[in-house]
This record gives C-alpha cells, structure tokens and sequence, in this order.
C-alpha cells in the first residue's frame, strides 16, 4: 500500500463528494465526536440541527451547547473501498451560527440552497422531534482554518495480484459472503469444491426449515451428528440462493445465541 498526502484541491473535492462526516469538538477538556450530515459550497461546511421537547421545553442538542461554548472545532471524512484503497480528510475550523434575524438573512438562504442539494439532509434532526410542537432550525457554518488528507493506492505487487485475477460476478459474490460470514459467526462453513461449493449451517432441524429448503430445489441434507445442514450449490446457485443463506444465517445466529 502506498500512502499519498492530499492536496488542497484533492481534499475541497473530497467534501463536495461526501455528505457524512464525524464532527469533533470539546468543552472543559472534554472531547466529544458525532456522526453528521454536512455540505459544502466551495468556502463553508453547513449544518443544521433543531432543538429538542422534553417535558414541554426546548433544550438544544450536546453539540450546539458545546460549539457555542468553544467554537474552535474538527471534521472527519473518509471513504474505503478496500484496505489498500481508501482516503480521510480532517477539516479543522470555527463554528458559527446562522441566527433567525434580519442580520444573518442571507446566510440562512445559502445554508439551505446548499443543504437542500444533499436527499434527506433534514431527516436526522427531524425524527428526534417528530409528532412534537414546530421547531425554528438551527443553522450553522464551519469557516474552514486547514484541512489535510491522506489516501491509499495499491503498490506495484498488489497492482499486479489483482491485475492477475478478476474475479466473476458470482467468484465476487461469493467471496464477500466467504469474508463476512466465516468471520462473523462460527454457525456458517463454505467448503468451496471444485465443480460445487458447500454450505454447512449449525442449526436445528425443523420441519418449517426442511419446507423452506425443499421449495428452494436446493441439494440439502441433515447431519444430525453434527447438528447441522449441508447445502450443495452449483455455479448457477450462488446467485439465486443468496436470499436463502442469508436467511438462514439469521436463523444460526439466533439459534446460537439461544
């Protein structure tokens, strides 16, 4: 893996690109991170926030208390697509915010231009006052002081591992079930052979599970030794199963933590 340092323009593309990020501030020596919607027009982040009911009172969120008392604040982007391809910016900036007054009329406007451009840019402030008295929103700007960013390409040898083999739609399919699955629970085996691959699931045999199998048209048979179904797919299975052996997972999952 090779690690580049981003340039000023690679990172403002970055935040044009993505609308969620980590937000950092801090109040007496006491850090606090959270996951927020964001835009940005070019010179500012935008946010919005609305303040919450609790017994008839309007009380604001952690974060806006928190920004008007030490505005000096950090944002944290990134996307991966792989442990050898990935990128994070760190924006490090002050809050200000956009009152509802005369004064601050035009920045409202621009906040929610911009804002709007992102689907559902609303939701997460709305459903914790959903059902409850009309809020006037809170808007907010980040004034941006310094951003940085890093991101990651493959090296020469890992350029040409993959470059070596591309794997099918179902081989990509497959393997990313492989990946999650053999690491996430004990419950779920595949035994890749070589014209079929087998599924052996650790679960209790039923009869509802034997009609779910046998409307399938799968090959399924039941170790009772073991306690567990072995399922036979063929290349053209992989595919159509994949709604199944999710299922089924679920099902081993929850038997297990029984």
């Amino acid at each position: 893996m090779v690690i580049h340092e981003m340039t000023e323009d690679e990172c403002r593309t970055a935040l044009a690109r993505v609308s969620f990020g980590r937000l950092a501030c801090a109040r007496d020596n006491q850090p606090y991170v959270l996951p927020i919607y964001f835009s940005y027009d070019g010179t500012h982040l935008y946010g919005f926030s609305a303040p919450r009911q609790i017994y008839g009172f309007s009380t604001l969120g952690q974060k806006i208390e928190w920004m008007r008392s030490n505005p000096l604040v950090c944002l944290e982007i990134d996307e991966r697509t792989s442990h050898h391809h990935w990128m994070s910016v760190v924006v490090s900036g002050r809050y200000e915010e956009l009152p509802d007054t005369p004064e601050f009329g035009d920045e409202r406007v621009q906040a929610w231009k911009v804002l709007q451009e992102r689907v559902m840019w609303w939701e997460p402030a709305y459903v914790t006052t959903e059902h409850r008295e009309p809020f006037t929103p809170i808007f907010y700007r980040i004034h941006i002081k310094h951003m940085t960013g890093r991101r990651a390409t493959p090296d020469p040898v890992e350029t040409a591992a993959l470059a070596a083999k591309l794997p099918t739609a179902e081989e990509s399919w497959l393997g990313s079930i492989l990946h999650h699955w053999n690491r996430a629970t004990t419950f779920v085996i595949f035994e890749p052979q070589q014209a079929t691959t087998e599924a052996l699931i650790k679960l209790p045999q039923t009869d509802q599970t034997d009609a779910l199998l046998r409307t399938s048209g799968l090959d399924f048979s039941y170790d009772r030794l073991r306690g567990r179904y072995r399922l036979r797919l063929g290349k053209d299975d992989i595919e159509r199963s994949s709604n199944l052996l999710t299922e089924l997972m679920k099902k081993a999952q929850h038997a297990g933590a029984e």
